[in-house]
């Protein structure tokens, strides 16, 4: 029987991190923050020329990402409080 793993891993990469600074501005339409973001960065599926939207709360935190990819998809990531959780911050 052989101990040897299938696959080399030592050829995998480790996933890296990332800031990402933008400049969060009022929303016209509705008051709450909002900034764009570019994320081609972090994907290779974002467009430079369709930053992403990024929405933040009453309470500053984030509360939405919606952000134009290519082949014509629209992905949106909404956050909401978890259940039973303190409305103090950490």
């Amino acid at each position: 029987m052989s101990l040897r793993p299938k696959r080399d891993i030592s050829s995998v990469s480790a996933p890296s991190s990332r800031s990402v600074r933008f400049r969060a501005t009022p929303d016209t339409a509705t008051g709450r923050l909002a900034a764009l973001v570019d994320l081609t960065g972090f994907s290779s599926w974002a467009r430079a020329a369709h930053p992403a939207r990024v929405a933040f709360g009453p309470d500053r935190r984030l509360e939405s990402v919606t952000s134009s990819l290519i082949l014509g998809t629209t992905f949106t990531l909404q956050f909401g409080r978890a259940s039973g959780g303190s409305d103090e911050g950490p």
